[in-house]
């Protein structure tokens, strides 16, 4: 039979377990190595599902992974860059993501990797309550943009009792917030400062709440609103700092 010859030098490398130390350890990737990785995966990703300001948001990322403010708003963003830019940068404390194509996956991958966030903006996008509440219980979170997000009472009240830290509440054109959840929020938020509700159901009951809850209350927004001159009147009677913005 013919013989195997192993080279002598091979004969006296150490073995450990199976295959040998000397056969099969690799060093760990350092940690450039892993950013790297994570980019490819997700230019690959986007090659598939995104778009192309998806890969200008990777590109940024990649070279800002120590980035505390990301503004990617009025971009077609999709889940896939929100994605990327959560893990590539999870130091980040302010995002904007409004008017973008971002969903709940997106908001999930946010929440679960940027740990650090205390402003977001994802008004005018296709996040459900399910993804922007995930966005408010973050514990350092104070403000939060939920523009046009068909967000009701209710999702008013949860929002407020998963940030009661909230100093921001910014949720123009949503139609079906009433006085119920203006009162909720203010029951809910003792540090809020400023106010965004053009374009609601709010009427005198709620903004006067706001008032009497609040008297270092510095802006409200009430533009397109049943709010009368009167009750706004009696805001600026309660809050000597207020600003209306009607």
């Amino acid at each position: 039979k013919p013989q195997l010859l192993v080279p002598s030098n091979l004969l006296q490398l150490p073995f450990e377990g199976k295959m040998g130390a000397a056969f099969c350890a690799e060093p760990p990737p350092t940690e450039a190595e892993e950013d790297e990785t994570a980019a490819d995966d997700a230019r690959m990703d986007i090659l598939e599902n995104g778009s192309p300001d998806d890969l200008e948001l990777i590109a940024w990322a990649t070279g800002n992974k120590d980035a505390t403010e990301a503004n990617f708003s009025k971009k077609e963003i999709t889940d896939v860059g929100a994605k990327a830019l959560a893990k590539l940068c999870p130091n980040l404390e302010a995002l904007h993501l409004n008017i973008s194509q971002v969903s709940d996956d997106g908001a999930f991958a946010v929440a679960a990797s940027c740990p650090k966030l205390t402003k977001v903006w994802i008004g005018n996008t296709k996040v459900t309550s399910a993804g922007y509440l995930k966005l408010a219980a973050l514990p350092l979170l104070t403000e939060i943009h939920v523009a046009k997000l068909a967000v009701t009472d209710d999702d008013v009240q949860a929002i407020g009792t998963a940030c009661p830290g909230l100093v921001v509440f910014a949720a123009g054109g949503n139609k079906d917030i009433s006085d119920t959840g203006v009162k909720a929020l203010a029951a809910a938020c003792p540090k809020l400062t400023k106010v965004y509700l053009d374009n609601t159901g709010v009427g005198d009951d709620g903004a006067l709440a706001l008032a009497t809850a609040f008297p270092n209350l510095t802006e409200v927004h009430l533009k397109d609103t049943a709010v009368t001159d009167g009750a706004k009147k009696e805001m600026k009677a309660k809050c000597s700092g207020l600003t209306i913005v009607a």
